[in-house]
């Protein structure tokens, strides 16, 4: 929560936590300087600082414990300072910049009573396990205090079950659609893997069939095979350890100039987010990098090796033309792996391709209302929910006439989370709540009927005004206007009658990446909902303006006043889009490197194999076109089938995607783009041929150069 806080240098407004006496111990964390909360000062006016705050408020002064600073109206004594590693425990949250006694609530929120309210829901419950006791122990207990919690409180949304969960960074790491997300994301960087690694043996068959008369001779002086089974693997082993230290650095790099791409998303999700990532490699992920380039070496090297080691000795000291001493022009294990490679670089640079043109729709996606100059004010009025409206309402005339503020309404605020009640007719719609000059203020345009009066705002009357969408969806071809419908506004089967009075026009209140299927907005009623401000000017002016008035009209209120601007969630939008694209793009290009990688060595591969067939049908008159066709069609055609396998994957995976993605209010990355985009599936295809013709190009031109009566003595 937002407390303001003098201490001595003027009244600033800071990040505060209300905590229990037990918390830092619960932790496990010592403060750098003084001590923590006891027990018997749970309702006393003592205050630990934050590192950070600290600093910041006293510097490095020794002395800071004992003194005083000022919260609100109060005045509290310093005694202890806890160290930088200690950031709180709200993801969402900056870190905290002091920590108080719960017991003193009522001095840093007036009005409020959140320890005997809990259905407010302001507090986190943590716990240590004990020593030898195991989770499932510890959620029994757990049970039982529910129930007995249950007999004294009953609760509007009555809780069925608490789950215990291990405390983690990232929050419910349990939670299937986090688990989904990750094993997502594994699974493209896996396939990245896979290709480099399809490559590296690829490549270690190339050099095999370039070695085979060196191994043949050294079988033949009796050398063992798993003598050179070994030298080849540790010859792997060594190319994959100075790969996995090159990518490892790569990484760092990378990683960086990501960061600074996806950095804004991670503080408009929450700044305690972003202060809380480290992207410095500790020694797990240097284990980690040098356990996956082993076992990469280890599985992909292993077959190279023992197809090299499995030569027919007398063919190979023969010299003549064969894949590892056998008479073999084909090696279908070499074309599979080119295959491989070539599909898993189609599948990923397609969905990079269809997050890139979801980036570009994402610049000209309209809202459908105005951002600009659009501020957000949202308070603590108290619990009692009549009193609180009333303060807002006094609130909201004051500025009015505040200068630089052109309009004030009451209403949801767009990306800042909406509510899905069911609706009869027309199944579930998004639920949002506005007052009489929301609409006006938010440019939504009205397309029949009218919007609420402020006595209808005020007392929350059952009229509601809808979308054009949902009037499409509801009453196809006729006129809504006068119509009833039913709404759960609760979502506890309170079924409420309510009249429609107006169609307003579709908007993407939800997420920008779509238009709201279906939209109902209710009147804002006797609860307190957040402030929408429209500045007539410069939006930094107005929110100093906003903020003083605010000051002036309601002090109290500026404790946990938070003032931003609807560009902001705009923004954050815009930006979710772009790193993920990024991401995508990212990927895609490194596997496609690998795979012109892989498609040269094959070709290269291909040519030294058939260096004397070449060399016979150019000296049989063969012309070095009709050469460099053969070798480019027979060297070409692994690729084919791959950019095949790689758009049928694509293609099933897009439409799956975009079948899940339909769910209303979810957001859909792709902007509307559809599953099939010809442009997008069209421009990779020609761009792989691009590559792999350019890959293929280098050894295909060697071939052209290979004199006859050379190519007739070679090996």
């Amino acid at each position: 929560m937002r407390a303001v806080v003098d201490s001595g240098a003027g009244p600033e407004t800071v990040e505060a936590q209300l905590v229990s006496a037990n918390y830092f111990e619960i932790l496990g964390v010592a403060p750098r300087q003084g001590r923590p909360f006891s027990p018997p000062e749970e309702g006393t006016p003592v205050v630990v600082l934050g590192d950070s705050f600290g600093t910041r408020a006293f510097g490095q002064d020794a002395a800071v414990l004992g003194r005083t600073l000022r919260i609100g109206k109060t005045a509290f004594t310093i005694v202890g300072v806890m160290p930088e590693s200690l950031t709180g425990t709200s993801l969402l949250s900056p870190p905290p910049d002091v920590w108080v006694p719960a017991g003193m609530q009522e001095q840093i929120a007036p009005g409020s009573d959140w320890l005997h309210s809990p259905a407010d829901g302001r507090f986190q419950i943590f716990a240590r396990l004990g020593r030898g006791i195991r989770l499932e122990g510890a959620q029994s207990d757990a049970d039982r205090l529910l129930r007995r919690f249950a007999s004294t409180f009953v609760e509007p949304d009555r809780t069925i079950k608490v789950s215990l969960e291990h405390t983690s960074l990232l929050g419910n790491t349990d939670d299937i659609r986090f688990q989904a997300l990750i094993a997502g994301f594994m699974l493209v960087v896996g396939l990245v893997l896979l290709t480099a690694c399809a490559n590296l043996a690829n490549m270690l068959l190339a050099r095999g069939a370039a070695r085979q008369r060196e191994i043949a001779v050294r079988l033949a002086l009796g050398a063992g095979r798993a003598r050179i089974v070994r030298q080849l693997l540790t010859e792997s082993l060594l190319l994959a350890t100075i790969g996995g230290a090159a990518g490892l650095g790569l990484s760092v790099w990378s990683s960086r100039l990501l960061w600074a791409e996806i950095a804004p998303l991670a503080v408009g999700l929450g700044g305690g987010f972003a202060q809380r990532v480290n992207l410095n490699p500790d020694l797990r992920v240097f284990a980690y990098a040098l356990g996956v380039s082993l076992i990469a070496a280890m599985l992909f090297g292993i077959s190279p090796a023992i197809q090299t080691t499995q030569t027919d000795i007398a063919i190979a000291l023969k010299g003549e033309v064969s894949a590892f001493g056998r008479r073999l022009s084909r090696s279908r294990m070499r074309r599979l792996l080119l295959a491989t490679q070539v599909a898993v670089s189609m599948v990923l640079l397609l969905f990079a391709g269809l997050l890139a043109r979801g980036l570009i729709r994402s610049g000209h996606a309209s809202t459908g209302f105005r951002t600009d100059g659009v501020l957000v004010l949202t308070a603590d009025f108290g619990d009692d929910a009549p009193r609180a409206a009333s303060r807002e309402r006094r609130l909201v005339d004051g500025l009015r006439r505040v200068p630089g503020i052109a309009e004030v309404a009451i209403g949801s605020v767009p990306y800042m989370g909406t509510w899905t009640p069911p609706i009869v007719p027309g199944g579930r719609t998004l639920g949002s709540y506005a007052s009489e000059s929301y609409f006006q203020l938010m440019g939504i345009p009205v397309r029949g009927g009218r919007v609420f009066t402020r006595d209808e705002a005020a007392s929350g009357a059952p009229v509601a005004v809808i979308s054009a969408a949902t009037a499409a969806i509801a009453w196809p071809g006729e006129d809504p206007i006068g119509r009833r419908f039913n709404l759960d506004r609760t979502l506890r089967g309170e079924i409420k009658t309510l009249e429609l009075i107006g169609v307003v026009g579709d908007t993407r209140f939800a997420n920008l990446t779509r238009a709201d299927p279906s939209h109902v907005y209710l009147p804002a009623g006797a609860q307190p909902r957040p402030i929408v401000m429209r500045a007539s000017g410069s939006a930094r002016s107005a929110l100093t303006a906003v903020r003083s008035a605010v000051a002036e009209l309601d002090p109290p209120l500026i404790s946990g006043l938070d003032l931003v601007s609807l560009e902001g969630p705009i923004r954050l939008q815009r930006t979710m889009a772009g790193a993920f694209a990024l991401c995508a793009v990212v990927l895609g290009l490194l596997a496609l490197a690998v795979a012109g990688l892989g498609i040269y060595g094959v070709m290269a591969y291909l040519v030294r194999q058939r260096t004397r067939e070449i060399g016979l049908r150019m000296a049989l008159g063969a012309t070095p076109g009709r050469v460099l066709l053969a070798i480019f069609l027979e060297g070409l055609w692994p690729v084919w089938r791959g950019m095949l396998l790689g758009l049928v994957v694509a293609l099933a995976i897009s439409w799956g995607l975009h079948r899940a993605l339909a769910i209303p209010g979810s957001s859909d990355l792709l902007y509307g783009t559809p599953f099939y985009d010809p442009v997008t599936f069209g421009g990779i295809a020609a761009f792989m041929v691009l590559v792999a013709a350019t890959a293929s190009a280098m050894p295909a031109r060697r071939a052209l150069r290979i004199e006859p009566v050379e190519a007739l003595r070679c090996e």
